[in-house]
C-alpha cells in the first residue's frame, strides 16, 4: 500500500496539482498536451494546475496570442499543444499511415492524387473546411464530417483545428495561423525518443505498458520490445522499482520525499479526461477495480473525480445558475471530507469560470446531502 501511495503522490506532484505551474503554456508543454475533444473541458484540468487561470486567458492564448494550438495528436484525438511542440508532434505522427489513408488504398482509390489535390487547396487558403473542399471539386464521399483527410493534413503540419464548437470541423493553415512559428522537422526515431522523455518528465514513475497506452500504440510483443529498448538506451531514463521507469534525476526525490504529507494534507480535483486519468494503462494506483465503472464510462467518457489520499472516492460536476457556481460531489466510497481541503481547488474552478458565489453539494453514498457555500 505504501508503494502505491508513493506512486500516486509522485504522479500528483509531477503533474502540478500541488506545485502549480507559473503559466498555462508551461503547464501544457510539461504535459505534452491536454486532450481536447470537447473544446473547453481541458481548461478545467489546466486551471487546477496553474495560478489564476480564466476563460479570457485561455481564449487569448489560443485565438489571439496563438501560443496554444488544437491538433489531432496522440491516440488520434484532439489535444491542446504548445505551439513549440507542433513540429515535434508532427515529426512523430507523419510516419504512420492514418486509418483514412489505409481505407482509401484498400478501396483502390488513388490516395496520393487525392491528397495532393487537397494540399494545393490548403496552400492557397487561410482557412479550410469540408464545405470549402467540396466547393473546390473534392468529392464529399472522401471527406467525413470531422476527421478523415484533415487528420492527414494535420499530421503533415499543414493545419490546426480552429473549430468554435465540437460539431464543426474548421481548420486554419499553419503558415497563416502561426507565420512566425519555427517548424523544425525531426526524424521519427528522434521525435519518439524526445516524446518518451517528455512522458517520463511529467508522468513518472510509469511502466512500459503505461507508456504504450499513452502513446496510443498497440501493446504487442514487438511494440513492447521496441519501446523497452529505447528506454534502455536513454541515459536520462532508468528503472525504478519492479517494472516502473522514470527519470534518473528524479529517483532520489521519488524515494525520499514525504508522500504521506502530500496525500494527507490535500484533496485533489481532476477534470474530465484529465491527463492523470489518461496516461496509465494500469488504473489500480488511482481507483480499485470494482469502482472503475464510476470513472471510465460508456462511449469513452472519462468522468471528473476527487482524490482522497491519492485515490478516487467521488465524481464531481458543475453547473451555473443565476450567476452562481454549483459544484456537486458524488461519493462512491464512504469517507469524511474536511471542507477546508477542497477550498483551494474549488477556488481555482470558480476563478476560471468567473464566479464569485459557489454552492457545494456533497452527496453521500446513502443519498444524504451536505451543502455549504464559499
Amino acid at each position: 500500500m505504501n508503494d502505491l501511495k508513493r506512486i500516486a503522490a509522485f504522479r500528483i506532484y509531477n503533474s502540478g496539482l500541488l506545485n502549480e505551474f507559473s503559466s498555462v503554456t508551461d503547464c501544457v508543454e510539461k504535459h505534452f498536451g491536454f486532450q481536447a475533444q470537447m473544446k473547453q473541458v481541458p481548461f478545467l484540468a489546466i486551471a487546477l494546475r496553474t495560478n489564476d487561470v480564466t476563460l479570457d486567458c485561455m481564449n487569448s492564448l489560443i485565438h489571439d496570442e496563438r501560443k496554444i494550438v488544437r491538433l489531432w495528436g496522440l491516440r488520434n484525438t484532439l489535444h491542446y499543444y504548445s505551439v513549440n511542440d507542433w513540429s515535434l508532434l508532427c515529426s512523430y505522427l507523419k510516419e504512420n499511415p492514418s486509418w483514412f489513408e489505409r481505407r482509401m488504398r484498400k478501396s483502390n482509390i488513388d490516395y496520393d492524387k487525392l491528397y495532393q489535390r487537397v494540399e494545393r487547396i490548403v496552400e492557397k487558403s487561410n482557412y479550410i473546411s469540408r464545405d470549402i473542399l467540396i466547393e473546390n471539386g473534392i468529392d464529399k464521399k472522401y471527406i467525413g464530417p470531422w476527421g478523415d483527410i484533415f487528420i492527414d493534413l494535420n499530421d503533415n503540419g499543414l493545419i490546426c483545428n480552429n473549430s468554435k464548437n465540437s460539431r464543426e470541423a474548421y481548420y486554419a493553415n499553419r503558415l497563416y495561423w502561426c507565420p512566425d512559428n519555427v517548424f523544425e522537422w525531426k526524424t521519427y526515431d528522434i521525435a519518439l525518443e524526445e516524446i518518451i522523455l517528455r512522458y517520463f518528465q511529467c508522468y513518472s514513475p510509469a511502466t512500459i505498458n503505461d507508456l504504450l497506452h499513452w502513446l496510443g500504440v498497440s501493446n504487442t510483443k514487438t511494440n513492447y520490445k521496441s519501446i523497452f529498448h529505447i528506454c534502455e538506451s536513454l541515459s536520462e531514463v532508468i528503472e525504478y522499482d519492479g517494472d516502473l521507469w522514470g527519470l534518473a534525476k528524479q529517483y532520489e526525490q521519488y524515494r525520499s520525499f514525504d508522500y504521506n504529507k502530500i496525500l494527507n494534507e490535500n484533496i485533489f480535483f481532476l477534470g474530465k479526461f484529465d491527463p492523470l486519468l489518461l496516461a496509465y494503462d494500469d488504473k489500480s494506483w488511482i481507483v480499485d477495480e470494482e469502482k472503475k465503472v464510476y470513472i471510465w464510462r460508456k462511449a469513452g467518457h472519462v468522468s471528473s473525480v476527487v482524490l482522497l489520499e491519492g485515490k478516487a472516492f467521488a465524481t464531481w460536476k458543475y453547473k451555473i445558475e443565476k450567476k452562481k457556481l454549483i459544484i456537486s460531489i458524488c461519493k462512491f466510497i464512504a469517507c469524511p471530507i474536511e471542507i477546508y481541503k477542497i477550498r483551494r481547488p474549488i477556488y481555482k474552478i470558480a476563478k476560471l469560470l468567473g464566479m464569485d458565489t459557489v454552492e457545494c453539494i456533497i452527496r453521500n453514498i446513502n443519498g444524504e446531502e451536505e451543502i455549504f457555500y464559499l
